[in-house]
């Protein structure tokens, strides 16, 4: 969930191949291993070993019918219902995001995982056509099974069938091939391709279920502009997933150099292939949980875009800790072409 949420900006253009897999397999020089890293699910506790980190946390951010109404991706990026989160303007703490009309999100993704014989949530993700969801690679670490994984669009509370949830097995994870070659959290992305239901049909577009666009390197983002994030996380670091609704809040795109300043210490050296959001003084931020979800930002034509998807950070809402975001722009050739697979 959030501890109140919003974030990120886009560029470049950083060209890999990757991995596509269905179950958990050696990342054969890809990805550390656990002798050097200790790799966090989206509800643990991950530290990467490296100068000035040992007593810093670095958090992951990680049915039935009904009318179906036409929608192409060429009507990206349009919320119907209406919804814009309140600017945070409150003493520096962490605290929860609003809970977002249902629908008014909609190209918000859960990925849920079995656990004990019950699904419960895992990461968040975004719809950008009826059969691919973009998220995080650190969501598919070491150990994760995705045919343990279903991908659920429509949701809102997990304890309720909402009126158009929509449950899917996974057919394909995309990973990307370069993830943790720059340090732990780089090229922190991953393309998933669900299966088709048994009438041949994927995800179906609805006012409340429908695809966020894709950003464009032209696209002019500038520092403070507003964002959204929403997802199910922690709003607390060491709360528990809050899943009664899905939340979202609304932040500003951080300078690219002072972010980088404030994470001079870290074991993750800020790329430009990424990109922070929030505000200095802490207080609102993604959590344990958020993982993988999208950072989504208005553009001038009343569309949203996927500007950045929820990877890291140091604790919640701590200041001069905000929250960095893989930037989607610098992966759009990467992502074009895993669609066409």
């Amino acid at each position: 969930m959030i501890s109140s949420i919003v974030l990120i900006g886009a560029i470049a253009s950083i060209n890999g191949n990757q991995q596509a897999i269905t179950q958990p397999e050696n990342q054969n020089g890809n990805e550390h291993t656990t002798a050097t890293r200790n790799k966090r699910s989206p509800n643990g506790h991950l530290k990467f070993p490296g100068a000035n980190s040992a007593n810093r946390e670095e958090r992951a951010r990680g049915g039935g019918p009904f009318p179906v109404m036409t929608k192409s991706v060429s009507n990206c990026g349009a919320q119907q219902i209406s919804f814009t989160p309140p600017q945070f303007d409150r003493t520096p703490r962490i605290r929860n995001g609003r809970c977002a009309p249902y629908g008014s999100i909609p190209w918000s993704v859960q990925i849920q995982i079995l656990r004990n014989g019950v699904y419960v949530h895992h990461c968040g993700a975004a719809i950008i056509d009826d059969q691919h969801v973009l998220t995080a690679t650190h969501c598919f670490g070491s150990g994760m099974d995705s045919s343990l994984m279903k991908v659920v669009v429509g949701q809102h509370d997990m304890a309720v069938r909402e009126e158009k949830e929509m449950h899917f097995e996974i057919e394909t994870v995309h990973r990307h091939n370069q993830y943790q070659s720059l340090g732990p959290y780089s090229h922190d992305i991953a393309l998933v391709k669900i299966k088709r239901k048994g009438d041949g049909r994927a995800i179906r577009f609805s006012d409340k279920v429908s695809p966020i666009c894709l950003p464009s390197p032209q696209d002019n983002i500038k520092d403070d502009h507003k964002c959204i994030i929403s997802g199910w996380g922690k709003t607390e670091p060491h709360g528990s997933l809050q899943t009664e609704c899905l939340r979202a809040a609304n932040i500003p795109i951080l300078n690219q150099a002072t972010c980088k300043k404030m994470y001079n210490y870290s074991s993750q050296e800020l790329l430009e292939s990424m990109v922070c959001a929030g505000y200095q003084q802490g207080g609102v931020d993604a959590c344990k949980g958020d993982s993988g979800g999208p950072l989504a930002c208005k553009m001038d034509d009343g569309r949203y875009k996927l500007v950045g998807v929820v990877s890291w950070g140091h604790g919640c809402g701590k200041a001069n800790n905000p929250g960095v975001f893989t930037r989607v722009t610098s992966f759009l050739d990467w992502i074009n072409q895993k669609q066409s697979i």
